[in-house]
């Protein structure tokens, strides 16, 4: 007898259950408390989720007997498991320390530390050679974070590749050039579209011929999420930000598919577990769809490359150490959603005072759900699910709405230009801010069970970032912020523990 046989003698012992059953049991089991209040929830996008779903319900969508690998791709690249690219970040101050920071995270589990260039960018392939001495570039993927528009990097990386006899082709990670971050954070470009725009054709052409593998530019809806934006808000302006790159791209003369297969989406993953789930996998899905409309196939530029972090967006300062769990649970959506990096933010992140014990915790939250919890095992381990598929359909339908509002204003910098962007994002953290306020939403040590003793030195919290407008800013600049900055201001500067405020 097959298995199939098996499994229809087994379950045909049990005679079918309809929703209407399934509905009267609820509504029993309710004795008569409200249906809508109880069971059905709303988030913050408007999306409405059921208590339970049936295999009817994920009938009609087409993506469902897609397999990982294949297009639309909304179940990743990775065929036979779920391992990704363990990041952390490093503060290049020194082009020694960062070496010999990077040498010891490589040791203890990190595979692709991420340079931040912030303060110092290597002039000359000799400090280069000091800032990745000993690290192998053809099997680890080193990424750098550049704090302008200069593609300098790349003829160093490919003169280092000449010196030191490694093969071009096998060099990966990424330069993650971005002028249309540096807008969405400052108001303004480097210097203008136009040679903000010339600099990454150059590097493009230059990278497509000398280092093909190597990723150049960067898409970063973190700024967005930072901001305040839902997860619909944060993927359809991902989307339209990724489909401007291309369009504009693509009139200078590049292939779609290669500046497609060179650009990666910076996501961060906040804390509503399932959605962020689903978010990455309706990511996938509808940059497949943009993607195909400039290229000739269902092919790999399709697959969009997801570098996620989790959020400090609720990250809190007081009682600190729950950041922790929050770190996790983001961890966890992010990989079950098929990030193909993650970077876990140290608890104290939001306290700027993150030092080698936090990084270390967060490190190793990584590595438990990668070689303990077994999350490297499975690909897309959420495929099937009635309820994962209802919500990557349903932020998918939210999300191309958002995508084509954002067209219909003539494109990504046109609606920042307006304003447009800007207005969405500030109306729905104000939204998330007053959820917290009534207690909509708990945030456990803030508005929900609050710890009365905590001591901390000194009242003040960090700041939110402050981006002065300049004189050439085309637009209002995007504020990173925490949802609960306020609340722990009002209970510092009260002298009262938290009781009163946070009392249910």
């Amino acid at each position: 007898m097959s298995s199939e046989e098996k499994r229809e003698k087994l379950f045909g012992e049990f005679p079918p259950v309809t929703t209407g059953q399934w509905e009267a049991k609820i509504r029993e089991d309710l004795k008569g408390a409200d249906y809508e209040t109880n069971l059905i929830w709303r988030t913050v996008d408007g999306i409405i989720a059921r208590p339970y779903y049936r295999g009817k319900d994920i009938e009609k969508f087409p993506f469902t007997d897609s397999l990982p690998g294949e297009y639309p791709f909304i179940r990743g690249s990775r065929t036979r498991n779920n391992d990704w690219e363990i990041i952390q970040e490093i503060i290049v101050k020194s082009f020694r320390d960062a070496n010999q920071k990077a040498l010891s995270l490589l040791e203890k589990g990190v595979a692709s530390p991420r340079f931040i260039l912030a303060k110092k960018l290597p002039g000359n392939i000799n400090q280069l050679e000091e800032l990745v001495r000993d690290i192998d570039l053809q099997n680890i993927p080193v990424q750098f974070s550049l704090p302008v528009n200069d593609h300098s990097l790349l003829t160093l990386l490919f003169e280092l590749a000449q010196k030191k006899g490694i093969d071009p082709i096998k060099i990966k990670g990424s330069i993650d050039l971005d002028p249309f971050g540096q807008l969405f954070r400052t108001g303004s470009f480097h210097e203008n579209l136009e040679k903000d725009l010339e600099v990454v054709k150059n590097a493009m052409v230059f990278g497509i011929t000398h280092l093909p593998s190597l990723r150049i530019l960067a898409v970063t809806p973190v700024i967005f999420h930072q901001a305040g934006a839902t997860i619909s808000q944060e993927l359809g302006f991902a989307l339209a930000t990724g489909a401007e790159y291309m369009s504009m791209l693509t009139e200078l003369g590049l292939n779609p598919g290669q500046i497609a297969s060179r650009i990666s989406f910076h996501f961060s993953t906040g804390s509503e577990y399932f959605p962020e789930v689903a978010k990455l996998r309706a990511a996938r899905l509808l940059w497949a769809v943009i993607t195909d409309s400039f290229t000739t196939g269902k092919s790999d530029p399709c697959n969009m490359r997801i570098d996620s972090s989790t959020s400090s967006w609720n990250q809190t300062v007081l009682d600190p150490y729950n950041n922790l769990l929050r770190g996790t649970t983001q961890a966890m959506s992010a990989i079950l959603g098929g990030a193909d990096s993650l970077m876990v933010l140290p608890f104290d992140y939001s306290t700027e005072k993150s030092g080698e014990f936090s990084e270390r915790l967060a490190r190793n939250i990584q590595l438990i759900l990668r070689e303990e919890a077994y999350f490297k095992k499975v690909a897309d381990p959420g495929a099937g699910s009635y309820y994962i598929e209802n919500l990557t359909d349903k932020i998918s339908e939210n999300a191309w709405k958002i995508f084509l509002n954002i067209e219909n204003e003539g494109g990504i910098l046109s609606a920042f230009g307006k304003g447009f962007v800007q207005d969405m994002i500030e109306k729905t953290a104000q939204v998330k801010r007053d959820r917290i306020e009534q207690k909509k939403d708990k945030i456990v040590g803030i508005n929900y069970h609050p710890d009365p003793g905590e001591k901390r030195e000194g009242n003040s919290i960090i700041p939110d970032d402050e981006i002065p407008r300049t004189a050439k800013a085309i637009g209002k600049p995007l504020r990173k912020s925490r949802s609960v900055k306020e609340f722990e201001e009002r209970m510092i500067n009260s002298g009262q523990s938290g009781e009163i405020l946070a009392e249910d």
